[in-house]
């Protein structure tokens, strides 16, 4: 897998925006690691159709390009939501925008691993923001997703999550004034 990430991303080393992504069409996810997403299974089946319900509002407003920071938890399921869903469009793109090329070692699952390799399968552009971990790799990588759109589907557990990696993001994301889809925790009830 490493040599696939090595052979075939666009190796990047700063923030800035990239000519290859068009902002306007494109949408990035952020949102918890696994352990801060809701325990119940039916209320992670709820946060997937929310996150494909609107994927697929943002789809027919013209948006087609998703961007993951393929993190544990939020990020995967996300991405795993709207490239897998027959229902949203047909040309649909997914960018996968790792923090750094050995990133895929950090899944702590097989289920996580297996759902890695298949969303950097189903890429249509893996961006890799180094080819080792750094200082400051996770904040260079969130930068660079709202660098290179203009929308935000997020997930944060409550009001207190705006001080996470997570409400960080959120924070880029507002003042550049994307349009933001928040999803907090209490919207889950079913």
């Amino acid at each position: 897998m490493l040599d696939l990430i090595r052979n075939s991303a666009v190796f990047v080393d700063s923030a800035d925006t990239i000519p290859m992504i068009p902002r306007e069409r494109t949408c990035c996810f952020t949102g918890h690691r696994t352990e801060k997403l809701p325990a119940e299974r039916a209320q992670i089946e709820y946060l997937r159709k929310i996150v494909s319900d609107t994927a697929a509002i943002l789809y027919y407003k013209g948006v087609n390009i998703f961007m993951t920071g393929m993190a544990r938890g939020f990020d995967l399921l996300a991405a795993e939501a709207v490239a897998f869903d027959p229902d949203i469009g047909s040309n649909i793109r997914l960018v996968c925008a790792m923090p750094y090329a050995e990133h895929r070692r950090e899944m702590k699952t097989q289920q996580e691993d297996e759902l890695y390799r298949r969303l950097m399968k189903r890429a249509d552009m893996i961006v890799c923001l180094g080819d080792s971990y750094f200082k400051d790799c996770y904040r260079l990588r969130n930068s660079f997703m709202i660098n290179n759109s203009t929308n935000l589907i997020a997930y944060l557990k409550d009001d207190d999550s705006w001080r996470s990696g997570t409400g960080m993001t959120c924070n880029l994301a507002k003042k550049a004034g994307h349009n933001m889809y928040m999803i907090y925790e209490k919207d889950l009830r079913v």
